[in-house]
């Protein structure tokens, strides 16, 4: 079910067509919840697709915080719903895109960062922090302030 809605409704053109963000933010949010709404590792064979498709998302669509929202969204939904093995390995090919991504959005040098655009990146970076990735790890530094206070 998932492979035939991604496969359609996620494709390059339908991506690129006429029909608005509202549309594309709408079928995100719909693979959103069908991924949540499925056992564990259900869809863990059509985890490479799904991860292509949210890269090609981001990478399109980097300027557009809605969007960008929604992506953030999902891939919080899919470390609810794939094994810690499966989706720390496969989300290591994104890692640059989404540390690319957080660093500007915090950093605030993207022009159209919006404050839920904001929260979600919170959101992501608090998962990211519990989820134990190596990758993360090294620049934990860099979104997390860890402090000892000395009276």
């Amino acid at each position: 079910m998932i492979y035939s809605y991604l496969s359609y409704r996620l494709n390059v053109s339908y991506f690129f067509s006429k029909d608005g963000d509202k549309i594309k933010t709408r079928a995100l949010r719909r693979v959103s919840f069908i991924i949540y709404a499925c056992d564990k590792d259900h869809y863990s064979s059509k985890l490479g697709l799904i991860l292509e498709k949210v890269k090609e998302v981001i990478t399109t669509y980097s300027e557009n915080p809605v969007l960008e929202s929604e992506i953030f969204l999902m891939i919080r939904v899919m470390f609810l719903r794939f094994s810690h093995e499966n989706l720390v390995e496969t989300l290591r090919l994104l890692w640059p895109i989404i540390f690319g991504e957080l660093v500007s959005i915090i950093k605030e040098k993207k022009k159209t960062t919006t404050f839920d655009l904001s929260l979600n990146s919170l959101k992501l970076i608090e998962l990211l922090s519990l989820a134990n990735m190596e990758e993360f790890g090294l620049y934990q530094w860099i979104f997390m302030l860890d402090s000892i206070f000395i009276n």
